[in-house]
């Protein structure tokens, strides 16, 4: 069996104890330490050999320039998992084409998975995961059961997809409602073991690190828990790591080179009514519950007290149903989903097709409330370019005019704050450089050039074509004589800094 192996950029083995198999990224000591145990060492002198040690210039090329001729290896996994073509990887060890270790627990054995399942095979799957392991959730639509068994399908498919996928979100109204255990559910059929996560940081530094150090570790779930609900999550780091695929680079700590690692997981979050930023909600799909009671955790009438206990017993079975279901659809010709989710096409349209041809309906259907409640930053700007549009329609408009139907309607508040005339102006001017050529609803903000007699700066409302029709009816002051204007530009911070 192999020894050392290529993961991304690094030069990485397989190390055991107490808690299992895991991959090990080497050191430079860690190289000598293998050197010297797979090779006798000599140093030749005039006075003959002399028994010695590896060098570290050798250890350095080795971790510099991996051999390419080493085994690559992307993740350790547990269960029986698809490789790149479609083969599932049922064998102890090493697969060359799926670039897994696979190394099941002992006693573990996934009772036979036919290569052609027949309805009532697909049925049985579906009864045990929906009606068996997932009864007792309070789902609040079936797009969020939808979303469940999609990040329960994930880890088993994820070489079928080429291409990033986005968050599950795991969310309820509040704590102890279940999300938790439904990540630990999915992280049992998927590990054998309950999900090891932690709190996002507050610095976005440190984000960036706990990525790196839980991509390197080569699991399949990185879990992001417990979204602080008072303050919006907006963080770059995650933006950027869900969809950087195949692969993801960051710095060695303490050094100034570069590795890259692969970008496989199945990327988790949980929070209570979370507030996400637009960036990060268009990255989510939501798998909320809601048990609509006061204290959920005093509940009691579950068929599986002890869930985790049972799904550990079947998880045999547990398996066995996902691989039925994706088994199902691959001999159906893997028929590809037809409702896609923007930068996630491929995720969408393999696990939308698996959940399809096994006739369960919801998936991707709930992203609208998804947005509508998380993006209060969106649902902000759409109340404030309504008013502006129902006030001033297509006329170009001063900075000064904008900031007065704030006032008058209460709007852009947060954006605003409780400064100064002027602290404000400057607040919502620069908001609307940041905004410039944005749409909501259906119109599009955009620069108007300056005032000729004033040379204040002038914004104004274009109505999208595709949607000026049914949701843009003209307005009287849109036919209004603007003033005169000169090309559009770029405002500048001077422009911003204008009292009303």
């Amino acid at each position: 069996l192999p020894v050392l192996f290529r993961r991304g950029t690094l030069l990485v083995r397989l190390m055991r104890d107490e808690r299992g198999v895991r991959i090990e990224a080497l050191s430079e000591a860690g190289v000598i330490n293998h050197l010297s145990v797979v090779a006798d060492w000599v140093r030749v002198t005039e006075q003959g050999d002399i028994r010695g040690f590896p060098s570290k210039d050798a250890a350095r090329s080795m971790l510099d320039l991996p051999d390419p001729g080493l085994p690559a290896l992307d993740a350790i996994v547990a269960t029986p998992v698809f490789g790149h073509d479609g083969a599932l990887v049922d064998r102890p060890g090493h697969d060359a084409e799926a670039r897994v270790w696979y190394e099941p627990p002992p006693g573990f054995k996934v009772p036979g998975v036919p290569d052609m399942p027949t309805e009532a095979d697909v049925a049985a799957a579906k009864a045990l995961l929906l009606d068996e392991l997932l009864c007792d959730f309070p789902f609040v639509d079936a797009a969020a059961k939808a979303h469940m068994l999609a990040a329960l399908l994930l880890p088993f498919v994820r070489r079928l997809i080429r291409g990033p996928t986005p968050i599950h979100l795991f969310e309820a109204p509040a704590e102890g409602s279940g999300k938790n255990l439904l990540v630990n559910v999915v992280s049992v059929i998927v590990t054998g073991a309950a999900v090891t996560g932690g709190s996002i940081p507050e610095d976005e530094d440190e984000v960036r690190k706990k990525i790196g150090a839980e991509l390197a570790s080569g699991r399949p779930l990185l879990v992001l828990d417990n979204a602080d609900t008072k303050k919006r999550l907006d963080s770059s780091a995650i933006a950027s790591a869900t969809t950087m695929w195949p692969e993801w680079s960051d710095r060695l700590l303490g050094h100034n080179k570069t590795f890259s690692v692969p970008n496989d997981v199945l990327w988790v979050l949980t929070g209570n009514n979370p507030r996400l930023s637009r960036e990060i909600a268009r990255r989510c799909v939501s798998v909320r519950i809601d048990p609509k009671l006061d204290r959920p955790w005093l509940r009691k009438d579950f068929r599986h007290p002890d869930l985790l206990d049972w799904t550990a017993a079947e998880r045999p079975q547990l398996v066995r149903a996902v691989l039925v279901l994706v088994r199902n659809w691959l001999a159906q010709g893997r028929t590809r989903g037809t409702v896609r989710l923007g930068s996630f096409e491929r995720w969408s349209e393999t696990v939308g097709g698996i959940l399809a041809a096994a006739g369960i309906e919801g998936f991707l259907g709930n992203l609208e409330a998804l947005y509508a409640t998380a993006d209060a930053e969106g649902s902000m700007w759409r109340a404030f370019v309504a008013a502006w549009w129902e006030e001033h329609g297509e006329k170009p408009v001063r900075l000064a005019d904008l900031l007065a139907l704030c006032e008058k309607g209460d709007l852009m508040a947060t954006l605003l704050g409780d400064g100064s005339p002027r602290s404000q102006s400057t607040r919502l001017g620069n908001a609307l450089a940041g905004a410039r050529d944005r749409v909501f609803g259906a119109q599009r903000i955009e620069s108007a050039g300056r005032d000729s007699h004033s040379k204040a700066a002038l914004y104004r409302l274009r109505p999208m074509a595709s949607t000026a029709t049914s949701e843009s009816p003209p307005s009287p002051a849109a036919t209004a004589a603007p003033p005169d204007e000169v090309p559009d530009f770029l405002p500048s911070l001077d422009d911003f800094e204008e009292a009303p």
